[in-house]
C-alpha cells in the first residue's frame, strides 16, 4: 500500500498495482507473506484482468474498483504466511487472467501518519504442476437479534469446476459474535454430507489444513456439481442491539474461505499439502489465458442440509468451537 492515510474508523482503501516482472513471462506465485500493522483488520489481495503499465502503484483510494473479483490471497487477525504445497503455485503476468494487482486494506482506526502494509510475493518462473486457486463462501444478508446465545445463519452452493479440485486449506472469518464456522460438502446422488471443516473465527486467521478442523483428510477432492455449505455460528448473549452482516467491525460476516489445487487427479500423483514431500516434475499442458473459472455462487439457506448426519447437524446447529489449534 503506497502511503495510504485512512481517515475513519472502519476505512477501506485499495491500490492496483502493476506487474513488471510478468510482461512478456508468467510468474509462478509460492509464497505469500503479510507485513502490516495493528490497525489493519484484514488484506484481501484480488487478481485483474487488466494490464497496467508501469513500476509503481496507483495512489491509493476508493475500493470502487470493479478489477478485484477473483481472490488471490486473504489475511487476517493474526494469520500466518502462506506457503502453497510444493509443486502449486498461483499464476500471474500479461499472458494470464491476472494482469495486475488489487489490494484492499480494511482499517480499524484513523491513522496521523500514511500506511505502507506490504504482501511479500516469493515467484519462479519455472511452470509448476497444479494451479492454486481460492474459493470463498460468503453471506451479506442477515440479522443477528440481541441476546441470544446461538444463532446460525447458512449458505450453500453448487461448485462450478472444468475440473476436479483438492481443497488443501480452510480460512474462517467472522467478527466478534462468532463462534464457529462449519462446512460441508455432498457429492450428486449421495444423501449424506461429508464434514470439509469445523473452525473458530477467533483463531488467529491463517489457512489451516483440513485436518486441523476435523476433517478426516488434508485434501478433500470437490467435483463439477457438488453442493457446499457451510454455517456460521454467532454469540449475541452480551449484545443488547441487533447485529447486521456488513462490513465494519460492528457488523458481523460470514465467510468460508476454501485453498484448493487442480490437476491432482490428471497426474494421478498424491501431494503432501503444506510440506517438501517430492512430486513429479512433469508439467501439465494448459492455457492460463482461456481456463475457465472455477466458481460457486453462494446463497443463503434456512434449514440445515437435509441428509446430513444427525450427529453433524447437531454440531453445526449448536457446537462451540473451543479448542486452540
Amino acid at each position: 500500500m503506497p502511503g495510504a492515510l485512512p481517515q475513519k474508523s472502519d476505512d477501506y482503501i485499495c491500490t492496483q498495482i502493476p506487474l513488471p516482472p510478468f510482461e512478456d513471462a508468467v510468474g509462478y506465485i509460492t509464497k505469500f507473506k503479510p507485513i502490516v500493522n495493528a490497525s489493519v483488520h484484514h488484506i484481501i489481495l484480488s487478481g485483474c484482468p487488466e494490464w497496467m503499465e508501469g513500476t509503481e502503484a496507483a495512489k491509493p483510494g476508493p475500493c470502487t474498483s470493479q478489477c478485484r473479483s477473483t481472490i488471490l490471497y486473504a489475511w487476517a487477525h493474526n494469520g500466518a504466511p502462506l506457503v502453497l504445497p510444493k509443486g502449486s503455485a498461483v499464476e500471474m503476468g500479461r499472458l494470464t487472467k491476472t494482469k495486475s494487482l488489487t489490494m484492499e486494506v480494511h482499517y480499524m482506526r484513523k491513522e496521523t501518519e500514511p500506511d505502507y502494509a506490504t504482501i511479500e510475493l516469493t515467484y519462479t518462473y519455472t511452470p509448476t504442476p497444479y494451479h492454486a486457486g481460492i474459493l470463498l463462501m460468503f453471506n451479506s444478508e442477515g440479522s443477528i437479534p440481541p441476546h441470544t446465545q446461538h444463532f446460525a445463519t447458512n449458505i450453500s452452493c453448487r461448485l462450478e469446476t472444468p475440473a476436479p479440485i483438492y481443497v488443501i486449506g480452510v480460512r474462517t472469518h467472522a467478527h466478534a459474535l462468532g463462534r464457529a464456522v462449519v462446512g460441508y460438502y455432498k457429492h450428486p446422488g449421495e444423501r449424506e454430507f461429508h464434514l470439509l471443516a469445523r473452525g473458530n473465527p477467533q483463531w488467529p486467521q491463517t489457512f489451516y489444513r483440513p485436518s486441523q478442523l476435523s476433517a478426516s483428510s488434508d485434501y478433500v477432492e470437490l467435483n463439477n456439481g457438488d453442493l457446499l455449505l457451510a454455517r456460521c455460528v454467532y454469540d449475541s448473549t452480551n449484545r443488547s442491539r441487533t447485529t447486521e452482516m456488513g462490513s465494519t467491525n460492528d457488523d458481523e460476516m460470514c465467510n468460508l474461505y476454501l485453498m484448493y489445487i487442480m490437476d491432482l487427479i490428471l497426474l494421478r500423483q498424491p501431494l503432501s499439502p503444506l510440506s517438501s514431500s517430492s512430486i513429479s516434475s512433469r508439467m501439465l499442458s494448459r492455457d492460463n489465458s482461456q481456463r475457465r473459472a472455477v466458481a460457486c455462487p453462494s446463497h443463503r439457506s434456512g434449514t440445515p442440509p437435509r441428509y446430513m448426519h444427525a450427529s453433524d447437524r447437531k454440531s453445526a446447529g449448536t457446537e462451540r468451537v473451543e479448542q486452540q489449534r
